[in-house]
């Protein structure tokens, strides 16, 4: 199957969680470190299967060919609609999956799938680096706890007077940067930034929008450092902008959960010399742009933008755009 631009933007606009997007995108794109990819990179690991000690484990046999993986695969309740068959590849039988369920919109089955793939792959973590003990209950177990995850955060609804303390005002602040308040935005952008204080390992993330179609556009990922919360969420702002030229939108809604970057998007001085460089090139970016409005929101608006920052942050990606 061949995964044109199209099929990315539908599964991206799905209403898969993020975590299950991004563990898919990794799958896909065989960016899981497999014991034959980490071999192929000269790693001193043992090649074989830590669950049948007889293929060399790949992806394709870790999580589908392995005859321990398809024993689990037969008491899932997504098992009986799955054609676990060596005759069709893994690269083709994969996103062939992905695509059924999200066209039935089967989410429950989908939650279930990608549970049991997460449960085999900590299973497998655990046992390859730490030799955990390990049983099949134990892993339908764990995949079971992670439908019960899903099914919670689907049902979770945010309420925007959570984001503010007792006592603080609710209004959403905005500006208008460029145009018009009458002008209307086709492109929406969320970012979000993550830092560790330790390391000081900073994470961006980003997603577009289309407002006329309601669908994903696309989006990116980037590691970088900074020293503090506030640089990171900078740095993301910055790395989004610059995709966003790239792509040649000139219509932008900007969706940001921090009111420090609405005001220096404002053009409010800053005081510390970095931020200032930030900010002289962010009002370049902006002020090549025909119409572009920016607001504060609550984070629950850029909670897809987080995951992102969150995973170049722990450093699971680099750099990513889609």
């Amino acid at each position: 199957m061949v995964l044109d631009s199209s099929w990315w933007r539908h599964f991206w606009a799905s209403p898969l969680l993020p975590k299950w997007k991004m563990f898919a995108w990794k799958i896909i794109h065989n960016a899981l470190p497999s014991a034959l990819l980490l071999a192929r990179k000269g790693l001193p690991v043992e090649s074989k299967c830590g669950f049948c000690h007889q293929e060399v484990e790949t992806l394709s046999h870790l999580f589908r060919d392995c005859p321990f993986t398809w024993s689990l695969w037969e008491g899932q309740p997504c098992g009986s609609t799955l054609n676990i068959s060596q005759d069709q590849s893994f690269e083709e039988w994969f996103p062939e999956v992905l695509s059924k369920f999200i066209h039935d919109k089967d989410w429950l089955m989908l939650d279930h799938f990608f549970s049991l793939l997460w449960a085999l792959w900590l299973t497998r973590n655990s046992l390859r680096f730490r030799s955990t003990v390990y049983s099949p209950e134990s892993i339908l177990e764990l995949a079971s706890s992670w439908v019960d995850r899903c099914s919670e955060a689907r049902s979770f609804r945010y309420d925007i007077t959570l984001e503010f303390p007792p006592g603080f005002s609710g209004t959403m602040s905005s500006a208008v940067l460029r145009g018009n308040a009458s002008d209307a935005c086709t492109v929406s952008l969320t970012f979000d930034g993550a830092w560790s204080s330790d390391s000081h390992n900073a994470g961006t993330g980003w997603v577009f929008l289309d407002l006329v179609s309601d669908g994903h556009l696309g989006g990116g990922a980037q590691a970088c450092s900074s020293n503090s919360v506030f640089q990171s969420e900078l740095m993301a702002c910055l790395f989004s902008l610059r995709h966003a030229r790239q792509r040649g939108y000139s219509s932008l809604q900007i969706l940001t959960d921090c009111s420090l970057v609405v005001d220096l998007l404002r053009s409010q001085v800053p005081k510390d010399i970095f931020v200032r460089w930030i900010q002289q090139e962010l009002l370049e970016l902006i002020g090549a742009l025909v119409v572009c409005h920016v607001q504060k929101v609550p984070r629950s608006t850029v909670a897809q933008a987080h995951c992102l920052a969150g995973m170049t942050r722990r450093r699971n990606l680099l750099c990513f755009r889609f």
